[in-house]
C-alpha cells in the first residue's frame, strides 16, 4: 500500500478515494495443521505467504493483518 500512497502522491490522486482490494485463497481448517494439510506439497511453499491458510484464530490473525495494512475488501477464492 505504500507504494500505491507514493504513486497516488506522484500523479496528485487522492489515496483515500481509491478503494483497496486484494484477492487471495482462503485453505479454512478446524486447526492449522488440518488446513495445511490440504494445501498440496507443490504449492505449499508458495501459498504459505500469498494465502490464508489455517483454523480460525489464525485467519482472523492474518485478515486483521491485511486491515491494518489499508485493504478494505478481500475477495477470497
Amino acid at each position: 500500500m505504500a507504494i500505491l500512497k507514493r504513486h497516488c502522491e506522484t500523479v496528485g490522486r487522492d489515496y483515500q478515494s481509491i478503494h483497496r482490494t486484494v484477492g487471495t485463497t482462503c485453505i479454512l481448517g478446524d486447526t492449522d495443521e488440518q488446513a495445511q494439510a490440504k494445501v498440496p506439497e507443490a504449492t505449499r511453499a508458495y501459498m504459505s505467504n500469498a494465502a490464508l491458510i489455517g483454523g480460525p484464530a489464525m485467519i482472523r490473525k492474518r485478515i486483521a493483518a491485511y486491515e491494518e495494512a489499508g485493504v478494505q475488501e478481500l475477495l477470497l477464492r
